[in-house]
């Protein structure tokens, strides 16, 4: 038996996988980091934006979708940028980004977090954002980034929160 390889999987809505021209796999390797798995939809503006959210602290990250031949292989770049924008040590964001040797697109596996998917758009829509402008999309990751959302309601409230206490615990755990 061989042990399996850390990934970063990607669960993408059937929005964004009819608009991929990938192949969705099975998952077979184990989530490269704490933070486990991502999930992803195309939001549609001008350009259009591909919105993931971490399964575990709910946070956001804001890509551009185009091309979009070449989105997963920018998937952990842009997770390094927004990781480092939120105040995340270079040590995790590492972790998140260096651990895998592969990215796998899957389905979405959770209604919840597809609802947070939604609630987010909808803020989206509510707030003027150039999407073309890697600042900008920061900026607005950041404001939904801060807002309290249901699922975390529990622990700490908020993704930003929850991202910075998730980081604390994989610190903790490595200097004992």
């Amino acid at each position: 038996m061989y042990a399996e390889e850390p990934v970063i999987r990607v669960r993408a809505t059937k929005k964004l996988l009819d608009r991929l021209p990938l192949v969705v796999g099975r998952s077979n390797g184990t989530p490269a980091s704490h933070l486990g798995d991502w999930y992803a939809t195309v939001v549609f503006s001008r350009p259009n934006l591909v919105l993931l959210v971490n399964e575990l602290t709910l946070i956001p990250v804001l890509a551009p979708f185009a091309p979009s031949s070449s989105l997963l292989r920018r998937v952990p770049g842009e997770f390094a940028i927004a990781l480092d924008d939120y105040g995340v040590p270079g040590d995790f964001i590492g972790m998140v980004v260096d651990g895998s040797k592969e990215i796998e697109l899957d389905k979405t596996a959770s209604r919840s977090i597809l609802g947070v998917m939604n609630d987010y758009v909808q803020v989206m829509k509510r707030f003027r954002f150039d999407p073309g402008h890697p600042r900008d999309r920061l900026l607005m990751a950041s404001r939904l980034a801060e807002t309290p959302t249901r699922p975390l309601f529990d622990r700490e409230g908020s993704p930003d929160r929850e991202l910075m206490a998730t980081v604390a615990r994989w610190d903790a755990s490595r200097n004992h």
